[in-house]
Protein backbone atom coordinates (compact mmCIF):
# COMPACT_ATOMS: atom_id res chain seq x y z
CA UNK A 1 0.00 0.00 0.00
CA UNK A 2 1.27 3.49 -1.12
CA UNK A 3 2.06 6.26 1.43
CA UNK A 4 1.62 9.41 1.22
CA UNK A 5 5.77 10.02 0.70
CA UNK A 6 5.73 7.08 -1.40
CA UNK A 7 8.09 7.49 -4.46
CA UNK A 8 5.75 6.13 -7.33
CA UNK A 9 3.21 8.61 -6.22
CA UNK A 10 5.48 11.39 -6.64
CA UNK A 11 6.41 10.34 -10.38
CA UNK A 12 3.18 9.93 -10.95
CA UNK A 13 2.33 13.16 -10.63
CA UNK A 14 5.73 14.67 -12.01
CA UNK A 15 4.30 12.52 -15.13
CA UNK A 16 0.86 13.79 -14.92
CA UNK A 17 2.65 17.60 -14.83
CA UNK A 18 4.60 16.88 -17.40
CA UNK A 19 1.79 15.82 -19.83
CA UNK A 20 -0.06 18.88 -19.24
CA UNK A 21 2.60 21.13 -20.14
CA UNK A 22 3.41 19.22 -23.40
CA UNK A 23 -0.19 19.21 -24.34
CA UNK A 24 -0.53 22.53 -23.78
CA UNK A 25 2.31 23.15 -26.06
CA UNK A 26 1.17 20.91 -28.79
CA UNK A 27 -2.41 22.94 -28.33
CA UNK A 28 -0.50 26.05 -28.48
CA UNK A 29 1.59 24.99 -31.64
CA UNK A 30 -1.88 23.31 -33.63
CA UNK A 31 -3.49 26.81 -32.49
CA UNK A 32 -0.67 29.28 -34.10
CA UNK A 33 -0.33 26.82 -36.95
CA UNK A 34 -4.61 27.21 -37.83
CA UNK A 35 -4.09 31.29 -37.03
CA UNK A 36 -1.41 31.01 -39.29
CA UNK A 37 -3.57 29.14 -42.00
CA UNK A 38 -6.26 31.37 -42.31
CA UNK A 39 -4.07 34.33 -41.76
CA UNK A 40 -2.59 33.07 -45.19
CA UNK A 41 -5.82 32.09 -46.35
CA UNK A 42 -7.54 35.25 -45.85
CA UNK A 43 -4.34 37.03 -47.80
CA UNK A 44 -4.13 34.78 -50.01
CA UNK A 45 -8.18 34.81 -50.92
CA UNK A 46 -9.66 37.20 -49.43
CA UNK A 47 -11.25 39.59 -51.92
CA UNK A 48 -13.01 43.11 -52.57
CA UNK A 49 -13.74 45.48 -55.36
CA UNK A 50 -11.18 47.72 -56.81
CA UNK A 51 -11.29 51.27 -55.72
CA UNK A 52 -12.56 52.38 -59.06
CA UNK A 53 -14.27 49.13 -60.80
CA UNK A 54 -15.17 51.20 -63.81
CA UNK A 55 -15.93 54.48 -65.40
CA UNK A 56 -18.72 55.50 -67.83
CA UNK A 57 -16.72 57.24 -70.13
CA UNK A 58 -18.49 58.61 -73.05
CA UNK A 59 -22.56 59.03 -73.30
CA UNK A 60 -25.22 60.95 -74.81
CA UNK A 61 -28.30 62.13 -73.75
CA UNK A 62 -30.71 59.03 -72.56
CA UNK A 63 -28.17 57.37 -70.54
CA UNK A 64 -28.45 56.77 -66.84
CA UNK A 65 -26.93 55.48 -63.92
CA UNK A 66 -28.91 53.25 -61.56
CA UNK A 67 -27.03 52.48 -58.60
CA UNK A 68 -27.28 49.17 -56.56
CA UNK A 69 -30.83 49.11 -54.55
CA UNK A 70 -31.73 52.75 -55.01
CA UNK A 71 -34.87 53.33 -57.29
CA UNK A 72 -34.10 57.35 -58.76
CA UNK A 73 -31.79 56.86 -61.89
CA UNK A 74 -28.37 59.35 -61.57
CA UNK A 75 -27.18 61.40 -64.78
CA UNK A 76 -24.02 60.95 -65.34
CA UNK A 77 -21.40 63.73 -65.50
CA UNK A 78 -18.37 64.65 -68.02
CA UNK A 79 -15.84 63.77 -68.22
CA UNK A 80 -16.56 60.20 -66.57
CA UNK A 81 -18.46 58.73 -63.86
CA UNK A 82 -17.46 56.10 -61.19
CA UNK A 83 -19.34 52.75 -61.54
CA UNK A 84 -18.83 50.40 -58.77
CA UNK A 85 -20.60 46.27 -58.06
CA UNK A 86 -24.05 46.52 -58.62
CA UNK A 87 -24.68 49.40 -60.75
CA UNK A 88 -26.66 49.10 -63.97
CA UNK A 89 -26.20 51.88 -66.84
CA UNK A 90 -29.73 51.98 -69.02
CA UNK A 91 -29.40 53.89 -72.36
CA UNK A 92 -33.29 54.87 -73.55
CA UNK A 93 -34.40 53.48 -76.68
CA UNK A 94 -35.07 56.90 -78.48
CA UNK A 95 -31.50 57.90 -78.43
CA UNK A 96 -29.46 58.50 -81.84
CA UNK A 97 -28.54 55.03 -83.68
CA UNK A 98 -24.79 53.94 -82.72
CA UNK A 99 -22.92 53.83 -79.87
CA UNK A 100 -24.43 55.38 -76.69
CA UNK A 101 -22.53 54.83 -74.03
CA UNK A 102 -18.63 52.97 -73.33
CA UNK A 103 -17.74 51.27 -69.80
CA UNK A 104 -14.11 51.58 -69.48
CA UNK A 105 -13.51 48.68 -66.65
CA UNK A 106 -10.57 49.14 -64.43
CA UNK A 107 -8.36 46.61 -66.31
CA UNK A 108 -8.56 48.25 -69.76
CA UNK A 109 -11.53 46.03 -71.13
CA UNK A 110 -14.06 48.72 -72.40
CA UNK A 111 -17.90 47.46 -73.13
CA UNK A 112 -20.13 49.55 -76.15
CA UNK A 113 -23.60 50.06 -75.26
CA UNK A 114 -26.35 50.64 -77.99
CA UNK A 115 -29.71 52.38 -78.12
CA UNK A 116 -32.01 50.28 -75.85
CA UNK A 117 -29.28 48.89 -74.19
CA UNK A 118 -29.62 47.45 -70.01
CA UNK A 119 -25.95 46.50 -68.29
CA UNK A 120 -25.43 45.45 -65.15
CA UNK A 121 -22.04 45.08 -63.20
CA UNK A 122 -23.15 41.96 -61.20
CA UNK A 123 -19.43 41.05 -59.91
CA UNK A 124 -16.26 42.94 -60.09
CA UNK A 125 -13.78 41.69 -57.34
CA UNK A 126 -10.00 41.12 -57.10
CA UNK A 127 -8.08 39.27 -54.32
CA UNK A 128 -7.50 42.00 -51.78
CA UNK A 129 -3.51 40.83 -50.72
CA UNK A 130 -2.06 40.13 -53.82
CA UNK A 131 -2.72 39.40 -57.33
CA UNK A 132 -3.71 35.99 -57.86
CA UNK A 133 -7.79 36.60 -58.57
CA UNK A 134 -10.29 38.56 -60.86
CA UNK A 135 -13.72 37.77 -60.94
CA UNK A 136 -15.67 39.87 -63.09
CA UNK A 137 -19.65 39.30 -64.42
CA UNK A 138 -21.64 40.91 -66.45
CA UNK A 139 -25.20 40.92 -67.11
CA UNK A 140 -26.93 42.04 -70.22
CA UNK A 141 -31.08 42.20 -69.78
CA UNK A 142 -32.08 43.86 -73.48
CA UNK A 143 -29.83 45.94 -76.39
CA UNK A 144 -26.73 45.67 -78.28
CA UNK A 145 -23.59 45.44 -76.21
CA UNK A 146 -20.02 45.07 -77.62
CA UNK A 147 -17.29 43.66 -75.50
CA UNK A 148 -13.95 44.24 -75.67
CA UNK A 149 -11.65 42.29 -73.49
CA UNK A 150 -7.90 43.26 -72.49
CA UNK A 151 -5.34 40.48 -73.43
CA UNK A 152 -3.83 38.81 -71.02
CA UNK A 153 -0.45 40.48 -71.84
CA UNK A 154 -1.60 43.89 -69.78
CA UNK A 155 -4.17 42.15 -66.94
CA UNK A 156 -2.64 42.24 -63.75
CA UNK A 157 -4.01 39.42 -62.34
CA UNK A 158 -2.61 35.49 -63.02
CA UNK A 159 -6.11 33.84 -63.06
CA UNK A 160 -8.93 36.70 -64.63
CA UNK A 161 -12.34 35.17 -65.53
CA UNK A 162 -15.14 37.26 -67.37
CA UNK A 163 -18.30 35.73 -67.64
CA UNK A 164 -21.70 37.33 -68.90
CA UNK A 165 -25.20 36.80 -68.07
CA UNK A 166 -28.36 37.48 -70.45
CA UNK A 167 -31.35 37.20 -68.48
CA UNK A 168 -34.73 37.25 -70.24
CA UNK A 169 -38.39 36.79 -68.98
CA UNK A 170 -39.32 33.59 -69.59
CA UNK A 171 -36.37 31.99 -70.60
CA UNK A 172 -33.32 30.16 -69.54
CA UNK A 173 -30.71 32.01 -68.03
CA UNK A 174 -27.76 32.45 -70.27
CA UNK A 175 -23.99 32.09 -69.21
CA UNK A 176 -21.42 32.40 -71.43
CA UNK A 177 -17.41 32.30 -70.10
CA UNK A 178 -15.23 34.75 -72.26
CA UNK A 179 -11.43 34.14 -73.01
CA UNK A 180 -9.44 37.26 -72.35
CA UNK A 181 -8.02 39.16 -75.61
CA UNK A 182 -11.99 38.89 -77.44
CA UNK A 183 -14.21 41.13 -79.18
CA UNK A 184 -18.00 40.00 -78.37
CA UNK A 185 -20.94 40.82 -79.38
CA UNK A 186 -24.46 39.97 -77.16
CA UNK A 187 -27.57 41.13 -79.02
CA UNK A 188 -31.51 41.23 -77.01
CA UNK A 189 -34.09 40.69 -80.34
CA UNK A 190 -37.51 41.05 -79.46
CA UNK A 191 -39.98 43.12 -81.70
CA UNK A 192 -39.71 46.68 -79.98
CA UNK A 193 -35.83 46.72 -79.91
CA UNK A 194 -34.18 49.63 -81.73
CA UNK A 195 -31.27 47.38 -82.49
CA UNK A 196 -33.29 44.77 -84.23
CA UNK A 197 -34.37 45.16 -88.14
CA UNK A 198 -37.33 44.65 -90.09
CA UNK A 199 -36.09 41.51 -91.77
CA UNK A 200 -35.78 40.22 -87.89
CA UNK A 201 -38.49 41.47 -86.60
CA UNK A 202 -40.69 39.39 -89.53
CA UNK A 203 -39.20 36.15 -88.02
CA UNK A 204 -39.88 36.32 -84.26
CA UNK A 205 -43.56 36.16 -83.04
CA UNK A 206 -45.15 38.86 -81.16
CA UNK A 207 -44.23 38.31 -77.77
CA UNK A 208 -40.94 36.28 -78.69
CA UNK A 209 -37.44 37.51 -77.65
CA UNK A 210 -33.96 35.99 -78.70
CA UNK A 211 -30.32 36.44 -77.79
CA UNK A 212 -27.90 36.50 -79.97
CA UNK A 213 -23.95 35.79 -79.51
CA UNK A 214 -21.20 37.01 -81.90
CA UNK A 215 -17.67 35.98 -81.35
CA UNK A 216 -15.28 38.49 -83.31
CA UNK A 217 -12.22 37.07 -81.73
CA UNK A 218 -11.56 35.08 -78.91
CA UNK A 219 -13.39 32.02 -77.75
CA UNK A 220 -16.66 32.00 -75.59
CA UNK A 221 -18.43 28.76 -73.80
CA UNK A 222 -22.48 29.33 -73.63
CA UNK A 223 -24.13 27.69 -71.09
CA UNK A 224 -28.32 27.68 -71.83
CA UNK A 225 -30.77 25.49 -70.19
CA UNK A 226 -29.51 22.26 -71.29
CA UNK A 227 -27.58 22.95 -74.00
CA UNK A 228 -24.15 24.08 -74.54
CA UNK A 229 -21.70 25.46 -77.30
CA UNK A 230 -18.22 26.75 -77.89
CA UNK A 231 -18.04 29.84 -80.40
CA UNK A 232 -14.64 30.35 -81.96
CA UNK A 233 -13.89 33.65 -83.94
CA UNK A 234 -15.95 34.21 -86.66
CA UNK A 235 -18.98 32.50 -85.27
CA UNK A 236 -22.89 33.70 -84.10
CA UNK A 237 -25.22 31.19 -82.63
CA UNK A 238 -28.73 32.43 -81.21
CA UNK A 239 -31.65 30.91 -78.62
CA UNK A 240 -34.95 29.54 -80.15
CA UNK A 241 -37.07 28.84 -77.24
CA UNK A 242 -35.26 27.00 -74.27
CA UNK A 243 -32.57 25.59 -77.52
CA UNK A 244 -29.44 27.04 -78.98
CA UNK A 245 -30.26 27.53 -83.05
CA UNK A 246 -26.71 25.72 -84.81
CA UNK A 247 -23.54 27.87 -85.21
CA UNK A 248 -22.91 29.78 -87.96
CA UNK A 249 -20.77 32.57 -89.91
CA UNK A 250 -20.50 36.38 -88.60
CA UNK A 251 -22.66 37.43 -91.73
CA UNK A 252 -26.11 38.88 -91.73
CA UNK A 253 -29.37 38.97 -95.13
CA UNK A 254 -31.21 41.85 -94.15
CA UNK A 255 -33.48 41.96 -97.12
CA UNK A 256 -36.50 40.51 -97.10
CA UNK A 257 -37.77 38.16 -100.19
CA UNK A 258 -34.60 39.33 -102.33
CA UNK A 259 -35.73 36.90 -105.01
CA UNK A 260 -39.10 38.97 -105.30
CA UNK A 261 -40.89 35.11 -105.50
CA UNK A 262 -42.65 35.24 -102.05
CA UNK A 263 -45.99 37.21 -103.78
CA UNK A 264 -47.41 37.47 -107.28
CA UNK A 265 -47.41 40.51 -109.55
CA UNK A 266 -50.91 41.32 -108.67
CA UNK A 267 -49.97 41.08 -104.69
CA UNK A 268 -46.84 43.37 -105.25
CA UNK A 269 -49.52 46.01 -106.72
CA UNK A 270 -52.48 45.53 -104.77
CA UNK A 271 -49.96 47.47 -102.06
CA UNK A 272 -50.28 50.79 -104.54
CA UNK A 273 -54.17 50.32 -104.65
CA UNK A 274 -56.25 52.78 -102.37
CA UNK A 275 -59.15 50.93 -101.93
CA UNK A 276 -58.37 47.55 -102.08
CA UNK A 277 -61.22 44.49 -101.51
CA UNK A 278 -60.45 43.16 -97.97
CA UNK A 279 -60.08 39.24 -98.67
CA UNK A 280 -57.38 40.84 -101.24
CA UNK A 281 -53.58 39.60 -100.58
CA UNK A 282 -51.20 42.07 -100.19
CA UNK A 283 -47.30 42.36 -100.20
CA UNK A 284 -45.64 42.91 -96.73
CA UNK A 285 -42.50 43.03 -98.15
CA UNK A 286 -42.21 45.39 -101.32
CA UNK A 287 -44.37 48.46 -101.41
CA UNK A 288 -45.46 49.59 -105.31
CA UNK A 289 -45.35 53.29 -105.87
CA UNK A 290 -45.53 56.05 -108.77
CA UNK A 291 -44.57 59.76 -108.80
CA UNK A 292 -44.62 62.15 -111.62
CA UNK A 293 -41.02 63.91 -112.07
CA UNK A 294 -42.00 66.88 -114.10
CA UNK A 295 -45.77 68.64 -114.66
CA UNK A 296 -48.56 67.06 -116.49
CA UNK A 297 -46.82 63.91 -116.19
CA UNK A 298 -49.04 61.12 -117.17
CA UNK A 299 -48.94 58.14 -114.27
CA UNK A 300 -48.37 55.30 -116.80
CA UNK A 301 -45.53 53.39 -115.20
CA UNK A 302 -45.55 49.37 -114.84
CA UNK A 303 -44.19 47.00 -111.97
CA UNK A 304 -44.06 43.37 -113.36
CA UNK A 305 -42.30 40.32 -112.39
CA UNK A 306 -41.15 38.42 -115.22
CA UNK A 307 -38.63 36.06 -115.90
CA UNK A 308 -35.17 36.27 -117.13
CA UNK A 309 -31.92 34.66 -118.40
CA UNK A 310 -28.24 36.31 -116.27
CA UNK A 311 -25.95 34.29 -119.29
CA UNK A 312 -26.63 32.10 -122.69
CA UNK A 313 -24.49 29.68 -124.12
CA UNK A 314 -24.83 31.84 -127.57
CA UNK A 315 -26.17 35.26 -126.26
CA UNK A 316 -29.29 35.09 -128.40
CA UNK A 317 -31.08 31.61 -128.33
CA UNK A 318 -33.81 31.79 -125.65
CA UNK A 319 -33.19 28.27 -125.20
CA UNK A 320 -29.49 28.52 -124.46
CA UNK A 321 -29.32 29.75 -121.10
CA UNK A 322 -26.91 29.00 -118.13
CA UNK A 323 -28.21 30.96 -115.78
CA UNK A 324 -32.26 31.39 -115.76
CA UNK A 325 -33.80 34.19 -113.72
CA UNK A 326 -37.15 32.53 -112.38
CA UNK A 327 -38.09 35.88 -110.55
CA UNK A 328 -37.25 39.60 -112.21
CA UNK A 329 -38.55 42.92 -111.28
CA UNK A 330 -39.19 45.37 -113.78
CA UNK A 331 -39.87 48.53 -114.22
CA UNK A 332 -41.77 49.86 -117.87
CA UNK A 333 -43.18 52.74 -119.41
CA UNK A 334 -43.75 53.29 -123.02
CA UNK A 335 -43.07 53.28 -125.66
CA UNK A 336 -45.70 55.66 -126.94
CA UNK A 337 -48.11 56.08 -127.53
CA UNK A 338 -48.76 58.61 -125.69
CA UNK A 339 -45.39 60.50 -126.27
CA UNK A 340 -44.03 61.38 -123.06
CA UNK A 341 -42.37 64.69 -122.80
CA UNK A 342 -41.87 64.24 -118.67
CA UNK A 343 -40.47 61.61 -116.54
CA UNK A 344 -42.15 59.46 -114.44
CA UNK A 345 -40.91 57.47 -111.33
CA UNK A 346 -41.90 53.38 -111.15
CA UNK A 347 -40.64 52.39 -107.78
CA UNK A 348 -40.79 49.88 -104.94
CA UNK A 349 -40.28 50.15 -101.31
CA UNK A 350 -38.70 47.99 -98.04
CA UNK A 351 -38.26 48.98 -94.55
CA UNK A 352 -34.98 47.86 -93.42
CA UNK A 353 -34.66 49.57 -89.97
CA UNK A 354 -30.80 48.51 -89.52
CA UNK A 355 -28.24 50.20 -87.15
CA UNK A 356 -25.61 50.04 -89.10
CA UNK A 357 -22.85 50.73 -86.76
CA UNK A 358 -21.87 47.38 -85.24
CA UNK A 359 -20.90 46.00 -88.74
CA UNK A 360 -18.22 46.27 -90.56
CA UNK A 361 -18.94 46.02 -93.68
CA UNK A 362 -22.56 46.18 -95.88
CA UNK A 363 -22.59 45.00 -98.49
CA UNK A 364 -25.76 45.62 -101.20
CA UNK A 365 -25.73 43.08 -104.25
CA UNK A 366 -27.78 42.45 -107.20
CA UNK A 367 -27.68 42.39 -110.73
CA UNK A 368 -29.50 44.97 -112.95
CA UNK A 369 -29.87 45.72 -116.53
CA UNK A 370 -31.64 48.72 -118.80
CA UNK A 371 -33.41 47.40 -121.24
CA UNK A 372 -34.48 50.71 -123.45
CA UNK A 373 -33.95 54.15 -121.94
CA UNK A 374 -35.56 57.11 -123.78
CA UNK A 375 -33.64 60.50 -122.12
CA UNK A 376 -29.67 60.68 -122.23
CA UNK A 377 -27.72 59.93 -119.18
CA UNK A 378 -29.45 60.67 -116.30
CA UNK A 379 -32.07 63.50 -117.90
CA UNK A 380 -30.82 67.51 -117.60
CA UNK A 381 -30.49 67.71 -113.87
CA UNK A 382 -29.04 64.36 -113.78
CA UNK A 383 -31.31 62.86 -111.18
CA UNK A 384 -33.93 60.55 -113.63
CA UNK A 385 -31.93 57.24 -113.33
CA UNK A 386 -33.47 54.71 -115.47
CA UNK A 387 -32.51 52.53 -113.13
CA UNK A 388 -32.31 53.54 -109.37
CA UNK A 389 -31.33 52.73 -106.03
CA UNK A 390 -32.11 55.08 -103.62
CA UNK A 391 -30.72 54.74 -99.66
CA UNK A 392 -33.00 56.74 -97.03
CA UNK A 393 -31.54 57.08 -93.57
CA UNK A 394 -30.16 58.91 -90.62
CA UNK A 395 -26.67 60.28 -90.64
CA UNK A 396 -24.46 61.01 -87.99
CA UNK A 397 -26.28 64.59 -86.98
CA UNK A 398 -29.33 61.95 -86.51
CA UNK A 399 -31.23 63.98 -89.58
CA UNK A 400 -32.36 62.35 -92.67
CA UNK A 401 -30.79 61.73 -95.45
CA UNK A 402 -30.55 59.52 -98.91
CA UNK A 403 -27.91 58.35 -101.34
CA UNK A 404 -29.12 57.17 -105.02
CA UNK A 405 -27.12 54.81 -107.21
CA UNK A 406 -28.00 55.94 -110.52
CA UNK A 407 -27.97 53.59 -113.37
CA UNK A 408 -28.01 54.95 -116.84
CA UNK A 409 -27.33 53.08 -120.40
CA UNK A 410 -27.93 55.74 -123.29
CA UNK A 411 -25.04 58.23 -123.17
CA UNK A 412 -24.98 60.40 -126.22
CA UNK A 413 -22.66 63.40 -127.02
CA UNK A 414 -25.09 66.17 -127.44
CA UNK A 415 -25.62 70.14 -126.72
CA UNK A 416 -25.65 70.98 -123.41
CA UNK A 417 -29.38 70.25 -121.89
CA UNK A 418 -29.42 66.60 -123.55
CA UNK A 419 -28.72 64.82 -120.73
CA UNK A 420 -26.16 64.83 -117.82
CA UNK A 421 -24.50 62.75 -115.23
CA UNK A 422 -24.95 64.18 -111.49
CA UNK A 423 -21.62 65.41 -109.63
CA UNK A 424 -23.90 66.11 -106.54
CA UNK A 425 -22.40 64.24 -103.38
CA UNK A 426 -25.60 62.46 -102.67
CA UNK A 427 -26.10 60.63 -106.01
CA UNK A 428 -23.67 58.00 -107.68
CA UNK A 429 -23.30 57.82 -111.42
CA UNK A 430 -22.76 54.28 -112.55
CA UNK A 431 -23.43 53.46 -116.29
CA UNK A 432 -24.21 50.30 -117.64
CA UNK A 433 -24.12 48.39 -121.58
CA UNK A 434 -27.44 48.75 -122.43
CA UNK A 435 -29.29 44.95 -122.78
CA UNK A 436 -26.78 43.14 -120.67
CA UNK A 437 -27.26 41.59 -117.07
CA UNK A 438 -24.30 43.60 -114.67
CA UNK A 439 -23.73 42.29 -111.51
CA UNK A 440 -23.02 44.85 -108.73
CA UNK A 441 -21.56 44.61 -105.17
CA UNK A 442 -21.40 47.76 -103.00
CA UNK A 443 -19.91 48.46 -99.66
CA UNK A 444 -22.85 50.64 -98.25
CA UNK A 445 -20.68 52.02 -94.64
CA UNK A 446 -17.81 53.13 -97.28
CA UNK A 447 -19.76 54.62 -100.29
CA UNK A 448 -21.97 56.63 -97.42
CA UNK A 449 -19.81 56.45 -93.87
CA UNK A 450 -21.79 59.27 -92.50
CA UNK A 451 -25.04 56.33 -92.66
CA UNK A 452 -25.92 55.41 -88.85
CA UNK A 453 -29.56 53.95 -89.25
CA UNK A 454 -30.61 52.68 -92.90
CA UNK A 455 -34.16 53.40 -92.62
CA UNK A 456 -35.66 51.87 -96.29
CA UNK A 457 -34.53 51.04 -99.70
CA UNK A 458 -36.23 52.33 -103.05
CA UNK A 459 -35.87 50.43 -106.36
CA UNK A 460 -37.02 52.17 -109.38
CA UNK A 461 -37.06 53.13 -112.91
CA UNK A 462 -37.71 56.63 -113.90
CA UNK A 463 -37.28 58.52 -117.28
CA UNK A 464 -39.83 59.07 -119.92
CA UNK A 465 -39.92 56.15 -121.93
CA UNK A 466 -37.89 53.14 -120.08
CA UNK A 467 -37.39 49.22 -119.23
CA UNK A 468 -35.10 48.60 -116.65
CA UNK A 469 -34.75 45.13 -114.79
CA UNK A 470 -33.30 44.31 -110.72
CA UNK A 471 -32.97 40.93 -109.60
CA UNK A 472 -31.48 38.96 -106.36
CA UNK A 473 -31.31 41.85 -104.24
CA UNK A 474 -29.67 41.45 -100.75
CA UNK A 475 -28.37 43.26 -98.42
CA UNK A 476 -25.01 41.31 -96.53
CA UNK A 477 -23.85 42.60 -92.88
CA UNK A 478 -20.32 41.57 -91.52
Amino acid sequence: MATAHDPRLERNYSQLAWGVLLGAFLGFCLLTALSCYWVLRIRTFAVSQPEQPAELVSFVRGVDIYRRDLVQPEQPLPPSTILYEGDSVMVAESVAPGVAATVRLFDGSTIDLWPGTQLTLDEVQTTRFNKRNQRITLRVSKGLAAIHLAPPAIQLYSDVEYTLLVEVPGQPLAQAALTLGGTYRVRVLANAAPTTTASERAELAPKETQIEFVTASGALQLLYGQSEATLKAGEKIHTQGDLLSSISPTSWQFIRDSQFGQFTQEQYNNTAVQSLDSNAIQSDTWFVSGEPYGPGAIADGFFSIVSGCLERRDGIDPSSCLQPLEHVAQFRRGPPPPEHLTSFKTAITQTIDLDVTPYDQLDLTFVGRIVEQKINRAGMIGEECTLGVELRFLDSTNSHATHTLCFYARDEDGPPGTGTVSDKAYITSIKLEMGRWTPQSIDLKQLVPQMRRLESIEIYGNGHDYQSEIATVRLLGE
